[in-house]
């Protein structure tokens, strides 16, 4: 493998570290891939992650939706479907009585109140959904 050369010194000097964990095969496959760029390993790795983040970062940036909007939609459709299961059970135990007894339970119009709302709210989380995939949509047909 051929030796890494020496670096010429940056015009700003490197002072942060980061430290993780490799496989020693990983840490091989890194050394031999620096090699072959003729860089010193932790310049390789500094430089490819750089290069990462900045594609990440330009990508991100291209968006019509920003990130934390696609995150927030992730984190309220889980509730939805959270609370859509609730109603599954509660109409599951409100028919058992209705059936076991004849007639449906007190609460029964308390939980066909609860399915109103969650209903409302799994609708206004779709709306939303169907806002940004338009959204994301004209952006890919750019």
């Amino acid at each position: 493998m051929p030796q890494a050369r020496r670096r010429a010194r940056d015009a700003v000097p490197r002072e942060a570290s980061i430290m993780f964990r490799l496989s020693g095969e990983e840490r091989d496959r890194l050394r031999t891939a620096a090699g072959l760029q003729g860089q010193a390993l932790g310049r390789f790795v500094a430089e490819a992650a750089l290069d990462r983040a900045d594609g990440i970062r330009r990508r991100f940036a291209r968006l019509a939706v920003p990130p934390r909007e696609l995150l927030a939609v992730q984190i309220e459709l889980r509730e939805v479907a959270r609370q859509v299961r609730a109603v599954g059970v509660n109409v599951n135990q409100v028919a058992a009585v209705a059936n076991s007894e004849g007639v449906p339970p007190a609460n029964a119009t308390a939980v066909l109140a609860f399915c109103g709302r969650v209903l409302g709210s799994a609708s206004a989380a779709l709306d939303r959904v169907d806002r940004l995939a338009a959204a994301l949509g004209d952006e890919a047909s750019e």
